[in-house]
C-alpha cells in the first residue's frame, strides 16, 4: 500500500510581477514499504531538536508558539533542510500544482480550488499508475484547526469519487483525513507546499533558502521537473519560470521540446522580469495574447 500525504497552499498577493493570486494542491509519494520509516525517522529527529510531544513542525511557525521560540534563524533552515533530506533518503517524490485564480479556469472546474486539485488528481493518476498499488491520500481533517481554510482534502474526495480514469489504470485509491498534528508525513507535506506555492509567489528570501533542499524532491523526468514535479497553470504565463526556478533546459509541448526561456513569454529575460519587452507592464493576462507553441 503506497502513500500520498496531500496540502494546499494560497498566496493572495505574490511578490512577482505579473502574478495573480495563487492557489496550490500538491503532496508526497511516500512508497509504502517507506513510510512508517520516514515517520519514525522525521520524530526522531524531532525530538532530537527538543520538539514537545504532538507539537508540529511548520515552514512558518505559528507566533508565540514552540517552534516560533525555540527553532530560530540558521537552526530552523537547518531543521528544515534535514526533515527534507530524510524523505530524500526514503525514495519520496513531491509534486505541486499551483494556478493563478486570476487566470481563465481548465477542465469545467468551478474555481481555481477545484483547478488545481483536479490537475493534483490527474499527477497522482500518472504516478500511481506505473506501481499498480493500493492507495491511500491522506489529507488534512475538515476543521483541523491550522487547516481550516484548506481545500485539497474535500475536493480530492469528490474528484475521485467522480472520476474513471483511476480504475481504468488499475489504480485504487482512496482518502483518509487525519489531524495534521497527528502526522509528521503531513506536515512535511505542507512544508513542502507551502515553500514551493512561497518561491513560486516570488519570495525568494526564507523560502529561497529552505526550497533547495524541496527542489530535489520534485518529480523529474528525462532531465526536467516542468509539468512533472511542479506544475504551473497557465503554461503561456509561466513556462519560463521552470527555467529559473528549478533549472529546465527545455519545456515539453506536444511531443516537443522547446528550449528555454522562450523569447515569447512572460520572464524570458529572468524570473523578476515579466517580458517579453514589447508587453513589458502591459497587463495583458488574457491567453489570446500570447502566441501558442
Amino acid at each position: 500500500m503506497d502513500f500520498v500525504f496531500a496540502a494546499d497552499a494560497r498566496r493572495s498577493q505574490p511578490l512577482r510581477f505579473g502574478m495573480g493570486p495563487l492557489v496550490a494542491a500538491g503532496g508526497l509519494f511516500v512508497p509504502g514499504e517507506e513510510a512508517g520509516r520516514l515517520e519514525q525517522d522525521v520524530g526522531g529527529l524531532c525530538r532530537d531538536y527538543g520538539f514537545p510531544d504532538g507539537e508540529e513542525f511548520r515552514l512558518s511557525p505559528l507566533e508565540g508558539g514552540w517552534m516560533w521560540n525555540n527553532l530560530v534563524g540558521e537552526r530552523r533552515r537547518r531543521f528544515l533542510g534535514e526533515v527534507l533530506g530524510l524523505a530524500g533518503e526514503r525514495k519520496v517524490v513531491a509534486v505541486v500544482v499551483i494556478h493563478d485564480a486570476g487566470c481563465p479556469l481548465f477542465g469545467g472546474a468551478t474555481d481555481a480550488e477545484m483547478d488545481a486539485a483536479s490537475s493534483f488528481v490527474a499527477c497522482m493518476e500518472k504516478r500511481l499508475a506505473g506501481r499498480k498499488a493500493v492507495s491511500v491520500v491522506i489529507g488534512a481533517e475538515s476543521g483541523d484547526e491550522v487547516s481550516k481554510d484548506g481545500f485539497v482534502g474535500g475536493y480530492l474526495e469528490t474528484l475521485l469519487k467522480k472520476t474513471s480514469c483511476m480504475k481504468a489504470s488499475g489504480v485504487t485509491v482512496s482518502v483518509l483525513p487525519l489531524p495534521v498534528r497527528s502526522s509528521r508525513l503531513l506536515q512535511l507535506a505542507r512544508v513542502v507546499v507551502w515553500c514551493t506555492t512561497a518561491v513560486v509567489s516570488g519570495d525568494s528570501q526564507w523560502s529561497g533558502r529552505v526550497f533547495a533542499s524541496v527542489r530535489r524532491l520534485l518529480g523529474r523526468e528525462r532531465g526536467r521537473a516542468g509539468r512533472v514535479g511542479l506544475s504551473l497553470h497557465p503554461y503561456y504565463m509561466y513556462a519560463n519560470l521552470y527555467h529559473w526556478l528549478v533549472g529546465d533546459t527545455y519545456f515539453w509541448m506536444h511531443g516537443t521540446e522547446f528550449a528555454l526561456p522562450l523569447a515569447c513569454y512572460p520572464y524570458s529575460c529572468g524570473g523578476d522580469s515579466f517580458g517579453p519587452r514589447a508587453w513589458e507592464g502591459s497587463g495583458h493576462r488574457e491567453e489570446k495574447a500570447w502566441q501558442e507553441i
